[in-house]
C-alpha cells in the first residue's frame, strides 16, 4: 500500500520535492521478541551484518558475544540495549523489504526528504546508533548512498515546527499508560524507561499475538483481555497468571505512583463490589426460597442476571483508565494557547482520525492510522481510518492545508476524508 502511495504522490510533484513525515508509532520494536539462534545459518548471516554495522560504529558490543542472552530475554525477545535494538530494526528490514524498497525509491527522487518522529512503539530512536542504523539498513548498507539519505533523512524525539505555522507531534506524551520519563532507566543508562503500556506489550500482547495476530488491532486496548478470555479460557488464564503478573511486578517498581494509583482504584471499586456481591447473594437465594412457582422464580433468575451484567460493566468502567482511542483535542488547544502562531496543530497516537477548528484561522487534525481497527462489538475491521495523509504544500515560504486526505489504495489514489460533527446536545443524551 505505501509503494503504491508513494509511486502515485512521486508521479504527480511536477519535479517538486517532497518532504514525507511519518509521526510516530514507524516502528514496533517491542513486537521484535525473535533472538539470535547459534544454530540457525540464517541468523548466522544476519549477526554477521550486525556485528559488521556495530563494528563500523566503533560500538563496544561488536567484540562481545552477540547471541547472549538472559532469562528473561529468552522468554521475551532482547532488552532495549540500543546495540540490542539495531539487532530488532534489522530483522524488521528483513521482514518488509516491499516497503523499504518502496522509501529507497521516494528518497532517490527530485530532493525527497523523510522526518521520523519517535513514538511510544519506537522509542529506541532515543539510541544514535538505531537512527544510524536505520539508514544504513535504507541505504542498503552502501557507504555512498547512506553519506546522500544521511542530508535527507531527520529525526525528532519529541515535536517540531515547520515555518512557524505547522506543530506536528506524535502525542503519546499525554498519556500516561503510554508516556515514560526520563527516557533511561535511573540505575542503569544503558536501557530504556518502558512506559506502562509498552511492559503491557512486551510481557502480555506479545503472548496474545502467539494466539492470534489481530488481538493487537483491537481498540480499545482494554477490550483485549476480554476477547482472549472470550475465545481462549484456557490460554486466557495462562496470560494472567504468569505474564501479566510478571508485567505488574515491574509497573510496581519503576512505576510507583501508577501502581499506587491501580491499587487504590482496586480498592475503591473492590469493597463495594464485595458488599453488594455478598447482600446480593443473601438476598437471592432468601428469595428463592420464598418463592414457589416457576415463573417467579425465573423473574427472579432474569433480574439476577441484568443486575450482574449491569456490576460487571460498572467495575470494568471503573478500572478502564485512560482510553488511548480518546480525542487530544485539549491538549492540542494547550499547545496553540502557548503558540498562537500556529496555524495547524497534528498528533497521531489514538488511531482515529479526527477534524476541529480551534480557532479563526487554527486547526487541529489527528491523522489516523495505517494499521487496521477491529471493533470487538460488532467483530468487523474498521478501515475508514486506515491510510490517512496530512497534506501540507510549502508555497513559497506559506504552509497551504489541504483537507484531511485518505488513500484508497483500491482506486489507486488520494480522496477526501469525509467528518460528522456531533454536536453538545448530542453527546449530552
Amino acid at each position: 500500500s505505501l509503494k503504491r502511495f508513494l509511486r502515485n504522490i512521486s508521479s504527480t510533484s511536477n519535479g517538486k520535492s517532497q518532504t514525507l513525515v511519518i509521526n510516530g508509532d514507524f516502528f514496533d520494536f517491542l513486537r521484535v521478541d525473535r533472538i539470535p539462534d547459534r544454530k540457525q545459518a540464517e541468523d548466522a548471516k544476519l549477526v554477521e551484518r550486525w556485528k559488521s554495522f556495530l563494528e563500523a560504529i566503533s560500538h563496544p558490543a561488536a567484540s562481545g558475544d552477540l547471541y547472549a542472552a538472559d532469562k528473561s530475554e529468552s522468554e521475551y525477545g532482547f532488552k532495549t540495549n540500543d546495540y540490542k535494538s539495531v539487532w530488532k530494526l534489522l530483522l524488521i528490514f528483513e521482514g518488509h523489504k516491499i516497503f523499504f524498497d518502496a522509501l529507497r525509491s521516494f528518497l532517490e527522487r527530485d530532493g525527497n526528504k523523510l522526518m521520523i518522529l519517535k513514538g511510544n512503539h519506537d522509542l529506541e530512536f532515543y539510541w544514535e546508533a538505531v537512527r544510524q542504523a536505520f539508514v544504513f539498513f535504507l541505504a542498503k548498507e552502501d557507504v555512498e548512498r547512506y553519506n546522500a539519505f544521511n542530508e535527507r533523512v531527520s529525526f525528532y524525539q519529541k515535536s517540531v515546527v515547520m515555518n512557524k505555522e505547522l506543530h506536528i507531534e506524535h502525542g503519546h506524551v499525554f498519556d500516561p499508560v503510554t508516556y515514560a520519563t526520563p527516557d533511561t532507566l535511573p540505575r542503569n543508562r544503558a536501557e530504556l524507561l518502558l512506559s506502562v503500556g509498552s511492559l503491557f506489550n512486551r510481557y502480555v500482547i506479545n503472548k496474545i499475538e502467539e494466539i492470534e495476530p489481530l488481538f493487537d488491532n483491537i481498540k480499545p486496548p482494554t477490550n483485549i483481555l476480554k476477547a482472549v478470555a472470550l475465545h481462549y479460557p484456557r490460554k486466557f488464564l495462562k496470560i494472567v497468571f504468569r505474564h501479566l503478573v510478571g508485567a505488574w511486578r515491574i509497573v510496581r517498581k519503576r512505576h510507583v505512583l501508577f501502581a499506587a494509583k491501580i491499587i487504590g482504584k482496586i480498592f475503591s471499586v473492590g469493597l463495594p463490589v464485595v458488599v453488594f456481591i455478598v447482600l446480593a447473594t443473601v438476598l437471592y437465594f432468601k428469595l428463592q426460597n420464598a418463592i414457589a412457582d416457576d415463573i417467579g422464580r425465573w423473574v427472579l433468575n432474569t433480574i439476577a442476571s441484568l443486575l450482574g451484567a449491569l456490576a460487571v460493566r460498572w467495575v470494568q468502567s471503573k478500572l478502564a483508565g485512560v482510553d488511548s482511542s480518546s480525542s487530544l483535542l485539549s491538549h492540542a488547544k494547550e499547545v496553540y494557547r502557548k503558540n498562537p502562531s500556529l496555524k495547524l496543530i497534528t498528533f497521531g497516537h489514538t488511531h482515529t482520525s479526527e477534524m476541529s477548528l480551534m480557532s479563526d484561522d487554527c486547526w487541529y487534525c489527528n491523522s489516523g492510522t495505517w494499521i487496521p481497527n477491529i471493533e470487538i462489538n460488532p467483530n468487523k475491521v474498521q478501515d475508514t481510518n486506515t491510510f490517512c495523509v496530512l497534506h501540507v504544500i510549502n508555497n513559497d515560504g506559506t504552509l497551504q492545508r489541504e483537507p484531511l486526505l485518505r488513500w484508497n489504495d483500491e482506486r489507486g489514489e488520494l480522496e477526501r476524508m469525509i467528518f460528522f460533527e456531533i454536536s453538545e446536545k448530542k453527546q449530552a443524551r
